[in-house]
């Protein structure tokens, strides 16, 4: 359980170290406390986490938030004043139901200490079987009772949801009907890869995946063509806006603009109310994507055209090919580009490494230029989108996975957020290893304004950075900072055999531009804007400004 004690907890965690089998873990800011959890409700089904009165109880919110956004079940409990002090402007007097009320399903004050294990249970099985946040409450006039032991079982869910025959026959049917089909495959699929994988080579289909799903479809799968979105790859993009039949698997994904208008499209998924959620569908069937196609998969004609599938997998290939010509380690290009150092990763790292990506353009550098592979796995905040995720979440991943290799891939900006449980690390002797990729920016936030079409506030997403490899040796861990492409692999080297918490402090060039897949006729229209703009701001006497343009320009010249 990831905490900080206090008030009401005291005695909650001074009872937590006497049983058998659970741990307190220490940690510095309960917000990372709930990243942490996330993550251990990522690998082992359940993460807990814990916060005290006020303040410590809703630092948790946001880390909550985004446990709640990616599906996780985690179980927060908090403290509570006194109950007899409640409602009268006491010191710390919060009202965390309603503070809580958005983000968690179920929510429970222990008013009496035999409640207390039909509360627990109740928030364990809800956040089990809704994939949800729960909390419970404990008073701090409570927190030395006495709980009488009953023995209370813990159940988990097995439910399987099938569709009516119908459904699938249909699907079938569909499928049948058209060519040149592509399948967007989500984290949903999740177990379903064998079935995924038959189904696209029945129907000669490429396969695109979402950002989620990066580590079950990954780049060396024969029928994978890359992922889509905004920081996707043009492969992926095109092979669903030229497809004739669109089939959404295990996905609610968010991004329209990169859905096709006029295409018939398929969708299945566990949540009813993810169908049609996006695009117009030609059909939906709400269903385990694994036992769905199961039932799908006896009534699909084989298809021999393969030619839609073969066009976009070779542009795949060439584009990755093109990829690591331009960003191979030995290749001296100064200021060094990211891509570097998740290109040369990507070759050291163990087949089943658990890799972090903080909220920042880590995240475009990793999925673009890293196959995850094997038992490889990724986690972040990527549907809530939260900065300093990455350090917190990796401690969450070693502790769950102790002889594990963990990598966190951050940036600057949020790294330094969050930099301080990096102290929690070299307590408990983690052997993390953390990428901080640092740009001296914000750059995520410069790319929004200019992808608006408007000057980048250069001044308000610049940041001051220490020497982060620096700090990790003053905290007792061991770090190296680098600026060159012949530094990476030995500081990779480096990390991966260190015993302790590890710092890479990889300064980056912060100007390189993640071009998307495809550029509307608007998006090309604001980005235009933003560069002409550049260039008056420079004629006009700010320097900055064209300084900027022009060093964009360099960075993109390989």
């Amino acid at each position: 359980m990831y905490g900080i004690t206090g008030d009401a907890l005291n005695y909650f965690v001074k009872g937590i170290e006497k049983k058998e089998g659970m741990e307190w873990v220490a940690m510095r800011y309960e917000g990372n406390a709930a990243f942490a959890a996330g993550t251990q409700a990522h690998l082992k089904g359940l993460g807990i986490c814990a916060g005290t009165v006020g303040p410590g109880a809703l630092h948790l919110v946001n880390g909550l938030y985004s446990a709640k956004r990616e599906r996780l079940p985690v179980i927060a409990v908090t403290g509570q004043i006194e109950r007899a002090r409640r409602g009268r402007n006491y010191f710390q007097d919060a009202e965390l139901e309603k503070a809580f009320e958005d983000v968690c399903a179920y929510q429970a004050i222990i008013r009496e200490p035999k409640e207390a294990h039909f509360l627990f249970k109740r928030a364990i099985h809800t956040a089990i079987a809704h994939k949800a946040i729960c909390r419970i409450e404990l008073p701090r006039d409570l927190g030395d009772a006495h709980v009488p032991d009953v023995g209370a079982a813990i159940f988990s869910n097995s439910t399987i949801l099938l569709p009516d025959e119908a459904y699938t026959r249909k699907a079938a049917e569909i499928i049948n009907q058209h060519q040149n089909i592509t399948i967007l495959a989500g984290h949903g699929c999740k177990g379903a890869e064998e079935e995924v994988i038959a189904l696209a080579k029945s129907i000669q289909a490429p396969i695109v995946h979402t950002l989620r799903s990066a580590d079950i479809f990954h780049h060396h799968m024969d029928e994978v063509v890359g992922l889509t979105g905004l920081i996707g790859v043009p492969s992926a993009y095109k092979a669903i806006m030229d497809c004739g039949l669109l089939i959404m698997l295990g996905t609610d994904f968010p991004y329209d603009d990169y859905l096709p208008a006029d295409k018939p499209v398929m969708q299945i998924d566990l949540k009813l109310e993810n169908l049609g959620n996006r695009v117009p569908l030609l059909h939906g069937i709400q269903g385990d994507v694994k036992h769905t196609l199961l039932l799908t998969l006896p009534f699909i004609e084989h298809k021999n055209e393969t030619g839609f599938l073969k066009k976009y997998r070779s542009k795949f290939i060439q584009w990755k090919a093109e990829a690591s010509e331009a960003f191979n380690a030995e290749n001296e290009l100064l200021p060094m580009h990211p891509q570097i150092i998740t290109q040369a990763l990507d070759k050291t790292a163990v087949r089943n490494a658990f890799f972090t990506l903080d909220t920042s353009t880590a995240v475009i550098w990793a999925v673009r230029h890293m196959s995850f592979h094997d038992e490889r796995q990724i986690f972040g905040s990527f549907n809530h989108g939260s900065m300093s995720v990455g350090l917190a979440a990796a401690i969450g991943a070693q502790f769950s996975s102790p002889g594990r290799q963990v990598w966190a891939l951050c940036g600057d900006g949020g790294f330094s957020m969050g930099m301080q449980d990096f102290i929690t690390a070299v307590r408990y002797k983690l052997p993390i290893k953390v990428i901080v990729f640092n740009n001296a920016s914000l750059q995520l936030i410069n790319l929004e304004m200019e992808n608006e079409g408007d000057l980048p506030n250069l001044e308000a997403a610049r940041l001051t950075n220490p020497d982060f490899a620096a700090y990790a040796k003053l905290c007792g861990g061991d770090g190296v900072q680098i600026s060159k492409p012949s530094e990476v692999l030995p500081a990779l080297e480096k990390a991966s055999n260190s015993n302790v918490p590890f710092v890479i402090d990889a300064k980056v060039n912060g100007l390189e531009i993640p071009m998307p897949p495809h550029l509307s006729l608007k998006e090309a229209v604001k980005l235009t804007e933003t560069k002409l703009k550049q260039i008056a701001a420079g004629a006009t006497g700010d320097k900055k400004q064209l300084n900027y343009l022009i060093a964009q320009l360099k960075a993109m010249i390989k």
